[in-house]
């Protein structure tokens, strides 16, 4: 039995919103399961903060803008815990990926771009 490291959290229960920010700030990565049957929230409030991201490989059919080793480290789960030993070690692309999942959120999933796609919708609805 090995136990975990005592700066790894699994969070998903036990922790209040409010935590979840300074978690994220201080990650070095986080890991994402993203399966058929939940959604990516995690992944994008990931990408809010400009975290490194190891995912499972469903995520790129929820996002195929996301691209592998840019954007996010897209693992395939018999081999996670050995891609994220080798990514720990490795701060370059700890760094290509901090700036990759930054640079998706603001092209892709901001706040702003939503509220840009809603008004023009709303607009197309009511004619304008």
């Amino acid at each position: 039995n090995r136990e975990p490291p005592q700066n790894m959290y699994l969070i998903g229960r036990g922790f209040s919103d409010c935590v979840l920010p300074r978690l994220y700030r201080g990650a070095k990565l986080v890991v994402i399961p993203i399966t058929n049957r939940n959604i990516s929230n995690r992944l994008l409030e990931v990408l809010f903060y400009g975290r490194p991201i190891v995912t499972s490989e469903i995520a790129r059919f929820i996002h195929p803008e996301l691209m592998h080793k840019e954007h996010v480290y897209i693992s395939n789960w018999d081999n996670v815990v050995d891609d994220v030993v080798k990514l720990a070690k490795n701060d370059e692309i700890l760094e290509t990926l901090e700036e990759g999942a930054r640079s998706a959120y603001n092209r892709w999933f901001s706040t702003k771009l939503n509220a840009i796609a809603a008004s023009k919708l709303i607009k197309s609805l009511m004619g304008q």
